[in-house]
């Protein structure tokens, strides 16, 4: 039985139990800088880029934060336009930190914004750099991780840029 196949058919045992974190005081811009560092030691001609705005203090569980941005920031750079920049924006306000991850690229195809969270869903057909094939779950541990965080994540398709949003309470 191929893993895709396995998966698929144990997800709700094997996926749907939720995720659990560890909240930790932590600024989250610290945190974003050192992994957007480690992303661009490791993909230096992607032009990955790291803007903080506001305070980005509160209780997050920065491992896993870091683990969502890692995972949105390779599929930007897998399915986006090649040679094109990746832009990682935090801001801070008053209840929540938003994380944005923007690249240009290929659109989601309409309709599929949300469907693209679930695991073993693609929203590209195929990968525009590196390899073609995946099993389709960064997106579903993004989620997931935001979703443990009491937050919200959605993806904005618009003119050739494509834009991952999550809102994450600063308390949980």
């Amino acid at each position: 039985m191929r893993l895709a196949d396995f998966i698929e058919a144990n997800s709700s045992r094997i996926m749907g139990v939720g995720m659990s974190i560890d909240r930790k005081l932590c600024d989250l811009c610290e945190e974003l800088a050192d992994e957007v560092e480690l992303l661009k030691a490791a993909l230096p001609e992607s032009g990955i880029s790291l803007h903080c705005e506001g305070a980005v203090q509160g209780r997050f569980d920065a491992s896993r934060i870091r683990e969502a941005v890692h995972n949105l920031v390779a599929n930007a750079i897998k399915y986006g336009d090649p040679g094109s920049a990746v832009q990682v924006s935090i801001e801070g306000k008053p209840q929540q930190v938003t994380l944005a991850v923007t690249n240009r690229g290929p659109a989601i195809p309409a309709g599929a914004e949300a469907a693209i969270f679930d695991p073993l869903r693609r929203g590209a057909a195929v990968a525009t750099t590196g390899e073609n094939s995946s099993l389709g779950l960064g997106l579903f541990v993004v989620r997931e991780v935001v979703l443990a965080h009491g937050g919200a994540i959605e993806a904005r398709p618009e003119d050739g840029v494509t834009t991952f949003i999550m809102s994450l309470p600063r308390e949980p």
